[in-house]
């Protein structure tokens, strides 16, 4: 039932990652609170999509802003660019995407603003097609993922999600 793939999903969502700092074993969905650019999701959000799933395929809109250098908790790779980095990740999340069933059906480096009333904040945009939430939140929170998650954190500076 709804009830019971949503409660899994907390269960697996607040598990502590590896090497992970906080000392919150629900970090998952308190991180980014305040005015921190949010990389990670926010109270409620992941919650959100749980409970609007209808069991069909979901696009998922990526709008990325890198670090201009990446920063890896262990101070590696000091001179590898925050797009590098992610990249790194994106190269090996892909392939977990297409295991899954899923497609990238769009990415490009934002280059121009062409509608809108601010500075163009993202440097690149990405559409990935999941077979559905659940196989979303099932390559999440694979052990996989969690190998190649730090290069997302230490690239990204800010991130934008939209289903």
């Amino acid at each position: 039932t709804q009830s019971h793939f949503m409660l899994m999903c907390i269960l697996q969502q607040v598990r502590p990652r590896p090497n992970h700092k906080s000392t919150d074993r629900c970090d998952f969905f308190n991180s980014n609170k305040g005015n921190e650019m949010a990389i990670l999701s926010r109270d409620g959000q992941t919650f959100a999509l749980i409970e609007k799933d209808q069991g069909d395929s979901v696009n998922m809109l990526n709008l990325l802003k890198f670090k201009l250098f990446a920063q890896y908790s262990d101070g590696s790779e000091a001179r590898l660019s925050g797009k590098d980095a992610y990249m790194g990740y994106g190269l090996k999340v892909a392939e977990l995407v297409m295991n899954l069933g899923g497609e990238f059906l769009f990415g490009s480096d934002a280059n121009t603003l062409v509608i809108g009333d601010s500075n163009l904040q993202w440097d690149m945009v990405v559409i990935v097609k999941y077979p559905s939430v659940a196989a979303f939140n099932e390559m999440t929170n694979s052990r996989e993922y969690e190998a190649i998650h730090h290069h997302r954190e230490a690239g990204l500076a800010h991130q934008t999600l939209v289903q």
